[in-house]
């Protein structure tokens, strides 16, 4: 910090010979400029994070990744709410209910809007009546809402390119792959919506990775 910007900051401090005067002043200012750090570093993980979904959906699309894969992902705490779910994604996604429920608790999250479901069969099959949204806490959250576990073990992934009617056979596909691979996955699955209603609202250029648990048989 420059002396001309400190001076600034600090005008007032030096009108008084009181050194626990301007030891008080100065606390009060490093408190201050904490949480403007904190506030600075929450903004910067939620752009970066944006950004990293966007760098994410645009690549998957360009070379139109749709391959199955294996994969470890790390344990991490989520927010959540469970929910009804009637295979409105837009509703489900563009959250009124969790917009208010983060809200009230002052909450900021970051990274994509994930959907957990308790039975992949169940979601495939178009019956399934619930769902558990789940978002990230930024780095320097200190709320105390309850926090799920997500990861923390493999799971077998694959992309969806485009609108969601079609999402479901996916599935199928990754159900076939597990039976012939001697896997067994689920029974419950998620869905990371990578390029969704937040970014643009042509459906054709939606991007999700459908995450379902799986163990080596």
């Amino acid at each position: 910090m420059s002396k001309i910007l400190t001076q600034i900051q600090m005008s007032g401090v030096a009108d008084t010979s009181d050194y626990f005067f301007h030891q008080r002043n100065f606390l009060s200012k490093l408190d201050s400029l904490k949480k403007e750090e904190e506030r600075i570093q929450n903004c910067y993980e939620a752009v970066s994070d944006w950004v990293g979904l966007l760098n994410e959906g645009m690549i998957t699309t360009e070379n139109q990744m749709c391959s199955i894969n294996l994969k470890y992902i790390e344990r991490e705490p989520y927010y959540f709410l469970e929910q009804s779910f009637e295979y409105d994604y837009k509703k489900s996604i563009i959250n009124i209910d969790w917009t208010n429920h983060l809200e009230k608790f002052e909450s900021e999250i970051t990274g994509p809007v994930i959907l957990g479901f308790s039975d992949y069969k169940t979601k495939a099959e178009g019956t399934i009546q619930s769902a558990t949204i789940l978002q990230k806490p930024v780095r320097n959250s200190k709320v105390s809402l309850p926090r799920q576990d997500l990861g923390g073990q493999m799971f077998l992934c694959m992309y969806h390119l485009g609108d969601y009617q079609t999402i479901d056979e996916k599935y199928r596909i990754l159900a076939e792959w597990a039976l012939e691979h001697n896997y067994q996955i689920g029974p419950n699955c998620y869905e990371r919506y990578v390029i969704d209603f937040w970014s643009t609202q042509d459906s054709n250029k939606f991007v999700t990775e459908i995450m379902i648990p799986v163990i080596k048989l």
